[in-house]
């Protein structure tokens, strides 16, 4: 359907920011301008109402809908999560309705805790189109509360489908027990797809198009049959229904007593022969053509081709070639058409005969006889589009594709049974190409910057067929034809990995074709810029001993990077060392502190690229040494004597 959008302002829906009001439990409830706060005795709603219509025709007494949606609730007004939603009530009118009241829409809900960003919606039929409609909403909890009502939002009632003519139709008057037939049209003119179906009370009935299902835009008629079966006066309405509203259309009629004769004439035309046959009998024709029956006689024709002959179809009160059933209510004229049985074509020439490999497409016509409307022309042994011209002369549609490569073509006529068969073949030669010259006069771009991604090189000119070859610096590059004026080029990133000047050309290879001249793409020489700096290096302690503890120091690569500059130190500066490594990694040596206890240490890292340019920043993780361990004190000294 189509969306007419209208928003409220973010003014809360129960009030202005910061007003209170009491529940029914005697509990007060703190406004918000944000969401829709919920307690489980009264409940507040205060999100963006959007309101929206259906897209109709001219304003009028028509069925028609809006649709209302609303952001759903998700937090009590104490703050907590809202776990027992039930529904909402939806009030209506034409005018800001009161809220709440007795009358509503009740619209359920699909979650008892609707999540962050969810939509409740409904849609509302049986209004009138081209009338304003305001809607508020307040939302229920399983217990039945009812939150305080949201501000209204407004939007005009538009009809889901049209339904014409618009006016009563009359069927006029007849005799009874005959039949007149009139036609309606169902247009959907939302912008979703409807279904619905049409009805209508004796002795008015639907022959045809009783339902229908249409995309937005769509149309269908719907055929409506008046047949009296007694004498009198009648009037009726045809109701059309779709997505819950009601059209209706006024019919009439009038039926008189009495009957008359009315006459159906059986024609014939074709090559062929034939006879026509009827039944109730009547019409054997051949000889007896033309019959008087009464007004409202069911009528069925046989068509039967004579040996030799094809029934091809009916045209007047019938169409088609299945059996022609009718009732005769006014003078008829039905004709058969008899032709004869197609004989095998003859394919004798064609023009033209024969074109370069590479041309456009062409129209070929083929010669010959004994050709048929629903004679094809085969191209290698495959039909091709054919326009039928004449007895002896078919067009048909050749494609580009069918003229890429020089070769010899059969070119046959094939007319499908009765009758009919395959025709001899007559050849179309596809000569070899002589591509021209190539020139190349321009390149897009025309530059980048030295250590570049991948592009694709555009490159201008003339002369230029699907063989042709982009050249990079005299090597072929992969290369994808445009036009005759347009080639592009795929440019790899070692294409412009140093600074120089390129020569691009085109070559063509034989026959004809060569190479053109060049046309100079630059590659500049890129800025130099420091590397960035490394990520937070990870220290791994790996052995310790009397003197000092040893570290592992390891961080991720960097890109621009060659070598990279530590520092460490502990943290009140002693114990300094630095130095520059390659890889990323290296063991550090780091002494005891001086005081002996444990004492913290930190190493930082600087990415250097191949200029020397180190990181504006450093990356930097704390290196902890523990306390230097403690000597265990020497065995006593015992003195011997001789007393």
């Amino acid at each position: 359907m189509e969306r007419v959008v209208i928003v409220t302002t973010t003014e809360e829906f129960l009030g202005k920011s910061g007003e209170s009001r009491t529940s029914r439990g005697g509990k007060r409830l703190l406004a918000s301008t944000t969401r829709l706060a919920i307690t489980t005795r009264a409940r507040r709603l205060l999100t963006v109402l959007v309101l929206v219509a259906v897209a109709g025709g001219t304003a009028g007494v028509e069925a028609a809908s809006v649709a209302v949606s609303w952001n759903a609730p998700t937090t009590n007004a104490d703050g907590t999560r809202l776990t027992d939603l039930a529904g909402y009530r939806l009030y209506l009118g034409t005018v800001s309705p009161t809220c709440p009241s007795g009358s509503f829409h009740a619209v359920s809900s699909s979650t008892s805790a609707p999540a962050p960003g969810d939509t409740a919606s409904a849609n509302v039929t049986a209004l009138s189109a081209g009338t304003t409609y305001f809607a508020r909403v307040t939302a229920i909890d399983a217990n039945g509360n009812e939150s305080a009502c949201s501000t209204a939002a407004s939007g005009v009632a538009k009809a889901d489908f049209t339904v014409t003519p618009s006016t009563t139709t009359s069927f006029g008057s007849v005799t009874v027990g005959s039949t007149v037939d009139r036609a309606f049209t169902v247009q959907n003119t939302s912008t979703a797809s409807i279904s619905g179906v049409a009805s209508v009370g004796a002795p008015f009935s639907i022959v045809s198009g009783s339902s229908f299902s249409l995309t937005p835009g769509a149309t269908q008629a719907v055929t409506v049959r008046f047949r009296p079966t007694t004498a009198g006066s009648f009037a009726g309405n045809v109701n059309f229904t779709a997505n819950g509203d009601t059209v209706s259309r006024g019919v009439s009629g009038s039926a008189a007593s009495g009957s008359s004769l009315m006459t159906i004439t059986v024609t014939k035309s074709g090559t062929g022969a034939g006879t026509v046959t009827s039944s109730p009998a009547g019409i054997a024709c051949g000889t007896t053509c033309t019959n008087a029956v009464a007004v409202a006689t069911p009528m069925t024709l046989t068509a039967s081709p004579a040996s030799g002959s094809i029934f091809s179809g009916w045209t007047g009160a019938c169409s088609g070639t299945a059996t022609c059933i009718l009732t005769v209510n006014t003078a008829i004229t039905v004709t058969a058409i008899f032709n004869k049985v197609p004989s095998v074509p003859v394919a004798s020439s064609l023009s033209p005969a024969s074109a370069a490999a590479g041309s456009a497409a062409l129209t070929l016509t083929v010669n010959g006889s004994g050709f048929v409307a629903s004679s094809v022309v085969r191209w290698n042994g495959a039909s091709r589009t054919t326009t039928f011209v004449s007895a002896s002369q078919l067009r048909a549609a050749i494609t580009a594709s069918d003229l890429i490569a020089a070769k010899s073509v059969p070119v046959s006529v094939v007319t499908p049974a009765p009758g009919g068969g395959t025709s001899g073949t007559v050849t179309f030669t596809i000569t070899p190409a002589v591509p021209p010259v190539p020139v190349a006069s321009s390149v897009s771009p025309t530059s980048a910057t030295a250590r570049s991604a991948a592009l694709t090189l555009t490159v201008n000119g003339s002369g230029f067929v699907a063989s042709s070859v982009v050249r990079w610096n005299g090597a072929s590059r992969t290369t994808t034809f445009v036009s005759a004026s347009q080639l592009r080029a795929a440019i790899t990133a070692a294409d412009l990995a140093t600074a120089r000047s390129v020569p691009v050309s085109v070559v063509t290879p034989s026959p004809g074709g060569g190479t053109s001249g060049s046309v100079t793409f630059t590659v500049t020489t890129a800025p130099s810029v420091p590397p960035p700096a490394p990520g937070a290096p990870s220290v791994t302690k790996t052995s310790a001993d009397a003197t000092g503890v040893t570290f592992t120091i390891a961080w991720g690569a960097v890109s621009g990077a060659t070598s990279y500059r530590y520092v460490a130190a502990f943290t009140d500066g002693s114990a300094s060392q630095q130095g520059t490594v390659t890889a990323r990694s290296f063991q550090l040596r780091m002494p005891y502190h001086s005081s002996g206890a444990a004492f913290g240490a930190v190493v930082c890292i600087r990415s250097v690229n191949a200029t020397g340019q180190q990181s504006t920043n450093q990356s930097c993780s704390p290196v902890p040494v523990p306390a230097r361990p403690v000597a265990p004190p020497p065995p006593p000294e015992y003195g011997w004597g001789v007393g």
